[in-house]
């Protein structure tokens, strides 16, 4: 056959399916496809966004409102009250989106506001604990805490006041009350039209006090029976009311066998033994201790604290040499010391090699040289004593030290501070005519001049035992020192203790030098200023307080 002639084959297949293997425009085909899913998603990233900037305005608002509340839960009688109105100043914070949102809109910004006296106002509700769960997966409620003195079960704070309230608050929970997100897109069948978002914050507060002295005090008005100076309110309360201007405390280790008001103790120090101790207190290189808790530690042998404390008045015995530097002198380290009396003279000398042990003149003496004495009147706390007042017998003291040796004074000749000078006082808002403490005459002398001035046995406020190579030292007597409330932990304070809670920091003016007699230790100071919202501020240098957030 011939090829020209061959028959033309035909195709004859369906036209649907060389469209369904035709591969020409697949990509709108897929667009057109996956739209929908685009469309969606990109609706969920919007509303997504919104939701996710909502709930991150909301955590930094309580943030810092659990910030700035913490940070006032020191412990004192009205915390709960400046906690309040701390986290009430806060109304600044702004939160997008938070006016809910509209169907057609973004929404815009709104203030994140906490009303103290209208609770239906508020934008965040707040509550004060003892304690939190040991974990951050357990919700706070009933059976969260254990109840204790502190806090319920479901633990917020017990108190039938304000003042136990804040004395027991150690954590505060600010709570956003929930915002409904209006949301601008809604696939049919799925989500919601609004999206609620909150937030919560709980924070704590902790206090730091460094270059302490490694020695605590137990607090002459914790709550006791039989305690006559008990008032209810804390050991700084009592400072920020000047209830311990002017007030000499002697304090006592080893007298009663006990630890409770009127007595000290010591905290633990790196090093071993009674050598490592007195090292500490004879420096200024004090540790940094935790409000939340202090180490303590028995002193079975406290001749090397006693003889560490007295290199600050210039009494240098056992291993303390007084030609280092770092058991300089003060300045003004005046005491009342006996410097023997010498025949040929008919006088007692200076020094006269009595540059040891701390020796007090005696009663029959107490013209020849005089330490700042007592006060007036005082209250047996105990292991110790504490000035009924701020009355001490200013007149004598300063006539002895700086005016006409009589013996005894004779009043007509006093040249006696309240009659004829005028020292300024370190305390501020005192009542006309209270005397002037014994750490405002100590001062008074030093910016005087008046430090030189000679007792009738010789002594003066220079110090006359340390080396020439060494330089007296400003704020020797000054010392930081932990107060615990030892009756009620008694029972944690018979060995070595272990973060015993402090009642304050404080710190205080060695009026005498420590006195030791056998086993039996004692020191007297006045308390010049507290670490805290309740302190004059001289505290601040060495006082660092933290809010931190737990939750």
């Amino acid at each position: 056959m011939d090829i020209a002639t061959k028959p033309k084959i035909i195709n004859s297949e369906n036209p649907f399916s060389r469209f369904a293997r035709d591969r020409d425009g697949y990509a709108l085909a897929m667009t057109l496809v996956a739209l929908p899913l685009v469309v969606g998603l990109s609706a969920f990233v919007i509303d997504g966004s919104r939701v996710a900037n909502l709930h991150t305005d909301i955590q930094n608002a309580v943030d810092a409102m659990a910030l700035a509340g913490a940070r006032e839960l020191d412990g004192e009688d009205d915390a709960i009250e400046r906690a309040q109105a701390a986290i009430a100043a806060m109304g600044g914070n702004e939160v997008w989106f938070g006016d809910y949102g509209i169907a057609n809109g973004m929404g815009s910004k709104v203030k994140m506001t906490y009303a103290t006296a209208d609770g239906a106002q508020s934008d965040v509700t707040v509550s004060f604990l003892g304690a939190i769960p040991d974990s951050d997966d357990t919700a706070f409620g009933d059976g969260a805490c254990e109840a204790s003195s502190a806090n319920t079960s479901d633990c917020l704070v017990k108190g039938n006041s304000v003042a136990q309230r804040s004395a027991n608050a150690a954590y505060v929970r600010v709570k956003a009350v929930p915002r409904d997100l209006r949301t601008i897109f809604r696939i049919p069948g799925l989500g919601n039209d609004t999206v609620s978002v909150g937030a919560e914050a709980v924070a704590t507060y902790s206090a730091t006090v460094c270059d302490v002295a490694p020695i605590f005090i137990c607090n002459p008005f914790e709550n006791y029976n039989g305690n006559i100076l008990n008032n209810g309110k804390s050991f700084a309360k009592n400072f920020g009311e000047g209830a311990l201007y002017g007030r000499q405390i002697n304090l006592s280790y080893g007298k009663n066998g006990k630890v409770g008001p009127g007595n000290f103790g010591f905290l633990r120090v790196n090093g071993n033994g009674a050598s490592a101790l007195g090292e500490a207190l004879a420096t200024n290189s004090g540790s940094c201790q935790r409000r939340g808790g202090v180490d303590t530690k028995p002193g079975a042998n406290v001749g090397p604290a006693t003889q560490g404390l007295n290199t600050r008045f210039g009494f240098y015995t056992g291993s303390f040499s007084s030609s280092n530097q770092s058991y300089a002198p003060d300045i003004n380290t005046r005491s009342g010391h006996s410097q023997g009396y010498n025949q040929s003279q008919g006088r007692h000398s200076q020094c006269n090699g009595s540059c040891g042990a701390y020796d007090p003149e005696s009663n029959w003496s107490y013209y020849d040289a005089l330490a700042f004495p007592d006060g007036d009147g005082s209250f047996d706390i105990g292991g110790g004593t504490i000035s009924s007042s701020s009355e001490w017998d200013i007149e004598t003291y300063w006539d002895i030290t700086h005016g006409d040796y009589n013996y005894p004074p004779r009043k007509s000749r006093y040249s006696a501070p309240p009659l004829s000078v005028s020292i300024p006082k370190s305390f501020p808002g005192l009542p006309n005519g209270t005397t002037p403490s014994r750490f405002d005459v100590y001062n008074y002398e030093i910016d005087n001049n008046l430090v030189g001035d000679a007792a009738p046995n010789g002594e003066t406020g220079i110090s006359q035992c340390h080396a020439r190579s060494v330089t007296p030292e400003p704020n020797r007597r000054e010392i930081f020192i932990a107060v615990i409330n030892c009756t009620e932990h008694k029972n944690d304070l018979k060995g070595a203790g272990r973060d015993i809670p402090t009642e304050a920091f404080a710190k205080a003016f060695l009026t005498k030098p420590a006195v030791a007699s056998g086993n039996y230790r004692e020191i007297s100071m006045e308390i010049i200023d507290v670490a805290g919202s309740e302190g004059l501020g001289t505290a601040d240098a060495n006082f660092r307080e933290e809010a931190e957030l737990v939750r």
